[in-house]
């Protein structure tokens, strides 16, 4: 079966110097401590070529990196990692609803006039925690969707540092806002999972990727619930790398309780159906 990994974070220039890969041991604790998972030899060596091998022994045929603004991670290495790896990757910009006319500048450069096919926002995560309707964010939603541009949301998980942020209301305000923004929940909405997954089912334009959260952690049967009934098109794979091993990631989600007429949907097909192409476009994309 082939995969898609919506979620990596490579070995690759200013990349080296976020907290991903700057404290291996750290890492090592998180990975086996929180998730009962290793980290891969990719991870450990800080290797790109061993990296592409542990793809390519999964049979990942893409893998989609969203550069995380408030992790440092920069638009730029981005583009270069696109040209030095050919056909690999898939770039979503980061952009930050702070920057304000900046940041549709970035989107314009990047995604518009560039090679990047999405966005990634994570109003919730930094300094001034906004939520994700915050007017400040309005114009980067209209941008996206008046150029069909696919936004890689941040809601969920453990980031936040309080829940003042994150209502679930919000993403369904915002769906209903902008009735054809094609938008994706990373961290799957957790810990309001099942809220998450009625949005999901009640708007065409919400997909949802769980990524860390579809491991060790509460909740996790009902997303694989959600992927046999409701929304068998709506949940998107993502490994979360390098946090923990895409192997011991791949493994997981093969045996969360998914059915398995339904897997494919899950690792790859969902994926294709959020980016607006079909598999023959996917090599060239």
């Amino acid at each position: 079966m082939k995969i898609i990994d919506f979620r990596v974070r490579p070995p690759y220039g200013k990349y080296l110097e976020t907290g991903f890969f700057a404290d291996i041991p750290f890492r090592e604790k998180v990975a086996s401590g929180k998730y009962n998972m290793t980290l891969p030899a990719s991870v450990r060596q800080n290797s790109m070529d061993l990296l592409l091998q542990e793809i390519d022994a999964l049979n990942i045929v893409k893998s989609v990196v969203p550069a995380r603004k408030a992790f440092g991670m920069s638009n730029d290495d981005l583009v270069q990692l696109l040209q030095e790896y050919p056909g690999r990757f898939i770039g979503f910009a980061g952009v930050d609803g702070h920057d304000g006319q900046d940041a549709l500048q970035e989107i314009e450069k990047y995604v518009v006039q560039g090679p990047l096919k999405g966005v990634v926002v994570e109003p919730g995560f930094g300094e001034d925690p906004m939520a994700v309707d915050d007017a400040r964010m309005m114009p980067i939603y209209e941008l996206c969707e008046k150029k069909n541009i696919p936004v890689i949301l941040g809601f969920g998980g453990m980031l936040h540092p309080s829940l003042e942020k994150m209502d679930p209301k919000s993403v369904d305000r915002l769906a209903l806002q902008f009735p054809n923004l094609r938008m994706l929940l990373s961290h799957g909405g957790w810990p309001f999972v099942q809220e998450i997954v009625w949005i999901a089912l009640m708007r065409k334009n919400v997909y949802v990727m769980p990524d860390l959260y579809m491991y060790a952690t509460p909740f996790t049967s009902e997303y694989a619930a959600a992927v046999n009934t409701v929304i068998k098109d709506k949940i998107i794979y993502g490994s979360a790398y390098p946090i923990v091993s895409q192997k011991e990631s791949v493994e997981q989600y093969l045996n969360c309780g998914v059915r398995g007429e339904f897997l494919e949907n899950m690792m790859f097909r969902n994926a294709l159906q959020f980016l607006g192409i079909d598999e023959e476009q996917l090599e060239a994309f």
